[in-house]
């Protein structure tokens, strides 16, 4: 990784969030190729001013104030974070950026008390769920929204040792779980499944 590579956030970058948005909406454009539909993909501007605007935006610069990459936390308890909008510039892929994204992620996250990180990605998006499975995360959860196409994989890293969190088999149970509640209960577009209407109808 290149040590001229600067982590900072947004507000204290030369980028500007019009900037940062063209790389998260050309990142996912990706997964359009590879049939994903994801809601952010369609996202305007101002929904994606919308989506982060309670959260720390951080972005990857070269020595020049180059946008390289860019993610997002998202404070959701007191101690969750949840990590979302990865994005990182074609010219700059396999060169370490969303490590060290997410190496600042963590700092920060630490900081303010958190005690994990969650994300979730498509489960088709192999490139994607290869990242998180290198760089720490376990698999805890399967998940369908009616924003998407496909079902999704929720992923946790443990900032803070846990006994139940840093045993592998606890995880794997935890997604056997929710792999089965959702499959039975959602198809890939979130909407319920035949069972899943009955379940409704009954209560």
């Amino acid at each position: 990784m290149d040590k001229n590579v600067l982590v900072t956030t947004l507000d204290d970058s030369v980028c500007s969030i019009q900037e940062v948005f063209g790389l998260v909406h050309a990142s996912y454009q990706q997964w359009l190729d590879n049939g994903l539909d994801s809601a952010v993909a369609n996202y305007s501007l101002d929904d994606y001013i919308e989506k982060t605007k309670n959260c720390i935006v951080l972005v990857a610069i070269d020595a020049n104030g180059l946008l390289l990459g860019t993610h997002t936390l998202d404070f959701v308890g007191n101690k969750c974070c949840f990590g979302k909008f990865l994005a990182v510039d074609p010219s700059a892929k396999r060169k370490g950026i969303g490590k060290i994204l997410l190496e600042k992620e963590c700092e920060i996250a630490i900081a303010k008390g958190c005690d994990h990180i969650l994300e979730d990605t498509a489960e088709k998006a192999i490139w994607s769920v290869k990242w998180h499975l290198k760089n720490g995360y376990r698999i805890i959860g399967y998940r369908s929204f009616t924003t998407n196409n496909y079902y999704s994989y929720l992923f946790r890293k443990q900032l803070v040792p846990s006994k139940k969190w840093d045993n592998k088999y606890f995880c794997k149970l935890q997604f056997l779980k929710s792999y089965l509640k959702t499959k039975l209960l959602k198809d890939r577009f979130g909407k319920p499944t035949v069972f899943g209407k009955i379940l409704v109808k009954k209560h």
